[in-house]
């Protein structure tokens, strides 16, 4: 939205120092914490050995495990999807000075038809294993993305008018979906390009739509999904010895829900705990000047102890 902002908008020019020191300020702390208990949780816990696991760690620390491996990190199989991300942010600055150019229409079709190069790309190459560690294997979202701020910016002048007949857009188009994760990969792409992007506009269009994903609750647990997609996999892991104790006597897909819900809640709380604690403290643009502070005031406590 900043970039968008400063090429359509005439809002303020993105200095590239902040925009990148703010990512590593806001997502590396989460990141390397999570990635480093998880490592001491497997060798602690689960025997593995620290040697074998130390050059996956590094690499999942630099989001690089993919491309050096070829495969998802070993410390945390979701990570794959964080470096794909962080290939994202080096690039947006330059994908936002060649798709946020020219006329409204060009560059629309401009970040379409690049998108259907990347799927036919990625139908080409798909099997190879470093490129689905790419964000070139996912281009298109991204571009989806961008075409939705320039809507959201050109069109809508950031105050999306909603009506009802969006949300029966929305309640198509998620049936659509559903469908269409059935076909081959040759059609489902192109098909779920059009069907996401649908949705979203929905989302946004949408009176009850917009008021759903403006509830609260549901916009509350979506500010948390950086600690949930870090943390859920583990918890679910230590949790189901416990839960899987208790059951119904109505059959898989009562128990199946019960374990969803129980294990549901274990998630919530501790990606909770763990957003409140770390991840939102890093939501602040000054933490790290703050943090410097304390401990300069402390060392100089110290110093002045010592001198008296």
């Amino acid at each position: 939205m900043p970039f968008a902002s400063q090429y359509l908008d005439g809002g303020n020019k993105v200095r590239l120092s902040d925009y990148f020191m703010r990512r590593l300020t806001r997502l590396e702390p989460p990141y390397v914490i999570s990635m480093t208990a998880v490592l001491a949780a497997l060798v602690v816990l689960h025997h593995d050995s620290f040697m074998s696991l130390l050059p996956n760690y590094l690499a999942s620390l630099m989001y690089l495990h993919g491309w050096i491996f070829g495969a998802a990190s070993k410390i945390n199989i979701v990570a794959w999807s964080l470096e794909i991300e962080v290939q994202f942010y080096i690039l947006a600055p330059l994908l936002s000075l060649m798709f946020f150019r020219g006329s409204k229409t060009r560059r629309r079709l401009t970040m379409v038809a690049v998108s259907l190069i990347a799927m036919l790309v990625q139908f080409c190459l798909g099997q190879e294993a470093r490129f689905r560690f790419s964000v070139m294997n996912y281009l298109q979202y991204f571009l989806l993305g961008f075409i939705l701020a320039d809507i959201y910016i050109s069109d809508w002048k950031r105050n999306p008018q909603k009506t009802l007949s969006w949300d029966w857009v929305g309640g198509l188009g998620l049936i659509s979906l559903l469908a269409i994760l059935s076909l081959p990969i040759e059609l489902r792409e192109p098909m779920l390009f059009g069907v996401i992007g649908l949705l979203y506009y929905s989302v946004f269009r949408g009176f009850l739509l917009s008021r759903i994903f403006s509830f609260p609750l549901i916009s509350g647990i979506g500010g948390m999904c950086y600690s949930i997609y870090l943390l859920h996999g583990f918890v679910i892991i230590a949790a189901l010895p416990i839960t899987s104790k208790i059951s119904v006597g109505f059959g898989f897909l009562a128990n199946y829900a019960l374990q969803a819900a129980l294990t549901g809640v274990c998630v919530l709380i501790i990606t909770a705990a763990y957003y409140l604690a770390i991840e939102k403290p890093c939501m602040q643009r000054e933490w790290p000047q703050k943090l410097y502070n304390f401990f300069l005031v402390r060392v100089d406590r110290y110093a002045k102890l010592n001198r008296s």
